[in-house]
């Protein structure tokens, strides 16, 4: 899907945001990949510069494009490390490249979100699945004001549509009339400016956030407490995607991401730690 100008100038400006700038001196990695994982990447990325643990004077810009890019830059070195937000795909026409090594880095919760101007705060699976889907077309058939629903997705090769397929949909499509966007960012301004809107975003784009309403299942918030009690069940792996084995800084890095106070402190703003096994493409 070609994207619109304004998308793309978006989605270039949300990433240089973000993006760590480099110091004199210093060696700089390019990172990126998954905009669902940027927020979170982007802050372990900075505090690692600071980090009295730190082996090295590595730096790490983090850059955005999606999970897909993330992965692929991974296999051809664009990225010494790419950000997904799914898990790999090892069988099949779009299996990733093989002899990439997935990191968890931490378990997220993926969330349905609308307008504030919304009275819906809660909906069940069922009917998160029959409007992403197309069956339900209008907010007055699940509680809400007699409004059509307008619709908001990712764009193909997005981590964060795809885990939001499994989490929700049971792997179904989007349905085709809801509009595709390049970035978490950009589904929620979309939703930011619509009353009859909805869309999904990983959990750290609602943090500290309220241009948006993010939506409990069948009466269970997304909250992170809910997701450690075992209560919010739809939540996923980040991941930090490697091509080989990492070595010399890289591996501190992650080491560092995985296992550090200092990291979990972070991580636990927008997600739960996680030192679970690493999985390979």
């Amino acid at each position: 899907m070609r994207l619109s100008p304004k998308t793309l100038i978006a989605g270039t400006v949300a990433a240089a945001i973000l993006a760590v700038a480099p110091a004199a001196g210093a060696t700089t990695f390019a990172t990126g990949g998954s905009t669902g994982m940027q927020v979170l990447a982007s802050a372990l990325a900075q505090a690692y510069t600071k980090s009295p643990e730190k082996k090295d004077h590595a730096r790490f810009t983090v850059a955005g494009g999606g999970s897909g890019a993330g992965i692929k830059g991974a296999a051809a070195g664009t990225f010494v490390i790419g950000d997904s937000s799914r898990a790999p795909v090892t069988t099949g026409k779009s299996a990733d490249a093989k002899g990439l090594q997935f990191w968890p880095i931490s378990v997220e919760p993926f969330v349905v979100i609308v307008n504030p101007a919304n009275k819906v705060s809660s909906l069940t699976q069922e009917q998160i699945n029959g409007i992403f889907t197309g069956s339900i077309t209008n907010w007055n058939q699940v509680g809400g004001k007699d409004c059509a629903i307008k619709g908001y997705t990712r764009i193909a090769g997005s981590g964060t549509l795809a885990t939001f397929q499994t989490l929700y949909l049971g792997g179904a499509a989007v349905a085709s009339s809801f509009s595709a966007q390049g970035s978490n960012g950009l589904v929620r301004s979309a939703v930011a400016g619509n009353a009859c809107a909805v869309g999904f975003v990983t959990f750290a784009y609602t943090v500290g956030n309220t241009t948006v309403k993010p939506l409990a299942v069948a009466g269970v918030a997304p909250s992170l407490a809910n997701v450690k009690a075992g209560k919010f069940v739809y939540a996923g792996y980040q991941y930090f995607v490697t091509k080989g084995a990492p070595t010399g800084a890289i591996e501190n890095y992650i080491a560092w991401a995985r296992g550090s106070s200092a990291a979990k402190s972070i991580i636990s703003k927008y997600a739960l730690p996680t030192n679970a096994a690493m999985v390979t493409s």
